[in-house]
């Protein structure tokens, strides 16, 4: 099968590209804004220029969209890759959502049945759920099917949830919330790979979308402790902040409040100039989450069953830590 991957040169792009070619049986055309080393081969292609991705497209059989970018480019890129796709004779689309279209800390019994929220205060969680309705609405026009999948927390070697984490502690700028105990709806990236491979071939209806997590309950204590440990750095020693108390001061302006000195001092914690920042917020809300999203529908249609435990993905991914020591630098 050829197909292309569009957003080939980021963290999830280069993974795939390279299980895919690894695994046999695929013709991959890694595609990219712009042309890096990292991926052999490279094409370019402006996602939101029809006539570019027509061109990349020309002889696939199938299209991963992995791009990574703005609000903006998210909702951008939606049509020309469908129109594309259409002119280029592709017979799927394979798009990587998230699962936070159902919100950073989804309700209890939440499944791909539920509504998506809409009301939410980030835009990339608005972005996707956009660009999955603009997808299903060309689909019910259009001839090439499209398979949504929705992963949360994607971790593994060189990721943001491992190697962000460790830069982040060796930077003192980290605060854990509820004591790490939230549940963490993590997939080892090699696991989302196959719910991808699977997906490439699976019979389905004519637009479905499919959670997609590791197959064991995870607390986000489970993933950020082992990472801390390998910088010898205790956990429990770290700032741990209610995320129910930030929740509730962040919902409406501090000024004109008393600020408790406990704010005050986790101010710079957060980020350096600005004492509630979106993204201590976004954190605050992921980390309160209590609810794991289910894996049953990918099981039963898919075919999904992640091959990689989450103790050995943890494992690959700390044993795989740049971390100060190795780069030669003083913890």
């Amino acid at each position: 099968m050829k197909l292309a991957v569009l957003g080939a040169a980021g963290f999830i792009g280069q993974r795939i590209v390279t299980l895919l070619r690894a695994h046999g049986g695929y013709a991959v055309v890694p595609v990219t804004r712009r042309t890096t080393g990292a991926i052999a081969h490279m094409v370019e292609a402006d996602a939101r220029d029809e006539q570019s991705v027509t061109r990349v497209l020309q002889g696939c059989e199938a299209v991963i969209v992995s791009i990574a970018g703005s609000a903006d480019m998210i909702e951008d890129i939606v049509a020309p890759i469908y129109s594309a796709s259409e002119k280029a004779g592709v017979s799927r689309i394979i798009y990587l959502s998230t699962g936070v279209v159902h919100g950073q800390a989804p309700d209890y019994g939440t499944d791909e049945s539920s509504m998506l929220r809409h009301v939410q205060p980030f835009a990339y969680n608005l972005a996707k759920i956009r660009a999955e309705e603009c997808l299903a609405a060309m689909r019910r026009g259009g001839d090439v099917e499209v398979v949504i999948l929705r992963p949360t927390v994607v971790y593994g070697p060189g990721s943001r949830w491992t190697q962000g984490f460790a830069d982040d502690l060796y930077a003192d700028v980290v605060t854990v919330f509820d004591r790490g105990q939230g549940i963490c709806n993590a997939v080892y990236i090699d696991n989302l790979v196959h719910a991808i491979e699977q997906a490439l071939h699976a019979k389905l209806a004519p637009c479905q979308a499919f959670l997609i997590n590791d197959k064991a309950s995870v607390r986000w204590r489970d993933l950020q402790e082992p990472v801390a440990r390998a910088l010898g750095i205790d956990f429990d020693q770290l700032p741990h902040l209610s995320s129910e108390e930030v929740l509730a001061r962040y919902s409406g302006p501090l000024s004109g409040r008393r600020i408790p000195n406990w704010i005050r001092q986790i101010k710079q914690r957060i980020v350096r100039d600005h004492a509630w920042s979106e993204a201590a917020y976004e954190q605050a809300l992921l980390q309160s989450c209590r609810y794991q999203l289910p894996i049953a529908k990918a099981e039963k249609i898919l075919g999904y069953s992640p091959p990689v435990s989450f103790e050995d993905g943890l494992r690959r991914s700390v044993a795989s830590l740049n971390i100060p020591a190795r780069r030669g630098l003083p913890i």
